[in-house]
């Protein structure tokens, strides 16, 4: 395998220098088109700050930002806003997905990431889908070098976090 190219669960990726400013702009905008609401709010990065590079997918580390709006927009239905920010954060890129919706139960953080784990909340249901979003963003995200998380308090919505290591001195 070249060093241009990485496999996960069969399935081969196209590794180049990605930029996650306009990646994370470009798949908002995508997103925000499939929902009216929730707004999104993106902070990015001052155009005088340097460019957010990474060594990866950009199809698949788009997927994950994808997955994250879809599911903000299914869990904090009825909210005005999901929060979008990409920050740079020592040597790596951050990239938090905010909603302000009824937040995950506590015994479920733990499982979030877990595959086929779908959350249940009081007066929600899991909306039908086959609880592999987390899990498959959470390999790609593996796969790229990084890691993701969680953090929610119960009525007040959940962050996801990706963080990813940044190409320096490119």
């Amino acid at each position: 395998m070249s060093p241009r190219a990485l496999q996960l669960n069969g399935e081969l990726f196209q590794l180049a220098d990605v930029d996650l400013v306009p990646l994370v702009a470009s798949t908002a905008e995508s997103a925000q088109s499939i929902a009216a609401t929730p707004k999104i709010h993106v902070a990015l990065p001052p155009d005088t700050a340097e460019p957010l590079v990474v060594k990866g997918d950009a199809a698949r580390l788009e997927q994950v930002l994808m997955n994250l709006l879809v599911n903000a927009f299914k869990h904090a239905n009825g909210t005005p806003q999901v929060e979008v920010r990409l920050r740079r954060a020592g040597g790596g890129a951050e990239l938090d997905v905010e909603d302000y919706g009824p937040g995950i139960p506590a015994a479920s953080l733990p499982h979030v990431f877990s595959s086929f784990y779908q959350v249940e909340s009081a007066g929600h249901s899991s909306g039908g889908g086959m609880g592999l979003g987390l899990f498959i963003c959470r390999e790609i995200v593996r796969a790229h070098g990084g890691q993701i998380f969680v953090r929610s308090t119960e009525g007040k919505g959940a962050t996801f976090t990706v963080r990813l290591p940044l190409i320096e001195n490119r």
